[in-house]
């Protein structure tokens, strides 16, 4: 879920093509609450840095970004 919520994100915030864009495995943050991830954008090589909150039903609550996307890799 998060992986969907984190890639539809980027690709409309961006204005990316959803098929250049590769999401990595997210990782549990137990004191926030919310999934971590990296959305990277294969031809441009850059990486955006997603948190995603999901409630306990599976939608999405809210989702931050790094502030400092996109991330040169």
């Amino acid at each position: 879920m998060a992986i969907n919520y984190a890639t539809e994100y980027v690709s409309e915030k961006y204005n990316l093509p959803f098929e250049s864009l590769r999401t990595d495995e997210p990782t549990y943050n137990f004191s926030h609450g919310t999934y971590m991830t990296k959305v990277r954008n294969t031809k441009a090589q850059e990486s955006y840095l997603i948190n995603v909150k999901i409630t306990s039903n599976g939608d999405m609550q809210r989702i931050e970004e790094y502030s400092k996307n996109p991330v040169r890799e």
